[in-house]
């Protein structure tokens, strides 16, 4: 064997090694809707936290937010599975549900201190107007965006789709 078809074995080898140790699951951007689900994953936490800490301050409105929780169940399952599948299409398996639980680890460590200017009747306020409000994904995801949901997510945003020249006459 001459010294050329030794050093292409040798980059074959290579490689297929470096694709073999590759992971399985590249990861991917994430498209507005899984944005828009994990914002109002994160609403649901700011709430769930801020009653909790409400109510250790003796304020108790839990009443509203478990009535919160029963009312929209169906959405916020929804956003859920839908973060959990894209997890699970990106890391696969146990990491993507490792993943999804620090992202609501990291949703409930933001509020866990409270908000700025923010009391606990403020919180009663917006509690009392998000279970008010009908069920549907996108009253949810617009009390969400009001309310600053901005989650950290485990990959980068996509970038939004080019417009064509003839969309933006």
């Amino acid at each position: 064997m001459g010294r050329g078809k030794i050093a292409r074995a040798v980059w074959v080898g290579v490689l297929c090694a470096m694709t073999a140790a590759a992971p399985a699951h590249a990861q991917r951007c994430w498209n507005q809707t899984l944005v828009e689900a994990a914002q109002v994953k994160e609403y649901d936490v700011m709430l769930m936290v801020a009653t909790l800490r409400c109510q250790a301050k003796g304020v108790d409105f839990s009443s509203t937010y478990n009535s919160f929780v029963l009312t929209h169940k169906p959405i916020l399952k929804a956003v859920g599975d839908e973060m959990i599948r894209e997890l699970n299409t990106s890391l696969g398996g146990k990491a993507a549900l490792k993943a999804y639980d620090s992202m609501s680890v990291t949703m409930a460590n933001k509020y866990g201190r409270g908000i700025d200017g923010l009391e606990c009747s403020d919180f009663q306020i917006m509690l009392t107007e998000a279970q008010a409000s009908r069920s549907t994904r996108a009253d949810l995801l617009a009390l969400a965006q009001r309310a600053g949901a901005d989650p950290v997510l485990p990959a980068p945003r996509c970038a939004p789709p080019m417009q064509t020249a003839a969309a933006t006459n």
